[in-house]
């Protein structure tokens, strides 16, 4: 599986399962009422696109982001995130963050 299509499923959260989506590029969950990312987000090495935006009970990204090294667009708008973690930087390939 490499694209996971989620937006506006109203889910309200991602099981830590999602783990074993190793070969994971895509992850949209956009529109819907996630309120906290699994720290195993952080094993998806493969992901290059994270949609996350329009979760308005989501104040905050675990710091294992920091492990999507193939990471290349966040996109965090319209959440209520109140400040991103310092493991972002770690991210050299991240060439689009919209918050």
């Amino acid at each position: 599986l490499k694209t996971l299509e989620l937006s506006d499923c109203l889910i309200k959260k991602l099981p830590k399962e999602i783990a074993f989506l190793s070969k994971l590029e895509v992850l949209n969950v956009d529109g819907d009422h996630i309120n906290e990312l699994p720290k195993e987000i952080g094993s998806l090495v493969s992901l290059r696109e994270l949609y996350i935006g329009n979760n308005p009970e989501l104040t905050e990204l675990p710091t294992e982001i920091g492990e999507l090294l193939a990471l290349e667009v966040l996109d965090a708008a319209h959440d209520s995130l109140k400040v991103l973690p310092d493991a972002l930087a770690r991210l050299s390939k991240l060439r689009e963050v919209n918050v």
